[in-house]
């Protein structure tokens, strides 16, 4: 693992903020170092969607209360251990948070030799999303998490959050 330089995290966090705040995905889906990015949007609530984590590494600042999110997982996963997602899961509202284990490693090629997976994972946290605990309205200071209309639903945007530009 190269750590990243911090400066190019800055740049890359900025950067998914704007196309976040544009375009107003109803998913995020973030892998492997990509979870550091979806830590910092979901800590400081620039997202606050549901969330798909692939083999992502600071799972557990991304599951937060009343969150809905998908973790998927290599059982081999020698980056990331099993062992330690399986515990962050509790970190979250239980009707919110789902893992799915594979027989993989961290790259998870199952998702790239079976198309319907990954449109599967973001199904799964989209359904999550109906468990929600209501909230109170949105302030002015809060309208970035305001439920998207039913037309962004159907043209669904993406944010798939990777560590490589």
């Amino acid at each position: 693992n190269v750590p990243e330089p911090q400066d190019d995290f800055q740049k890359g966090l900025q950067t998914l903020k704007t196309k976040i705040n544009d375009w107003k995905p109803n998913v995020l889906v973030a892998s492997s170092r990509g979870g550091k990015y979806a830590a910092e949007l979901i800590g400081t609530a620039v997202w606050r969607g549901p969330t798909v984590l692939i083999s992502a590494m600071s799972t557990s600042s991304c599951i937060i209360p009343n969150l809905p999110v998908v973790l998927a997982h290599g059982k081999n996963d020698g980056t990331n251990p099993i062992d330690r997602v399986r515990e962050d899961i509790d970190l979250g509202t239980k009707s919110l948070v789902q893992l799915i284990e594979f027989e993989d490693d961290h790259h998870l090629g199952i998702l790239q030799s079976d198309s319907s997976l990954l449109p599967k994972l973001i199904r799964n946290a989209l359904d999550l999303e109906k468990n929600k605990i209501s909230e109170p309205p949105p302030t002015s200071a809060t309208k970035q998490g305001s439920k998207p209309s039913a037309s962004r639903m159907r043209n669904a945007l993406f944010a798939q959050i990777t560590a490589k530009k």
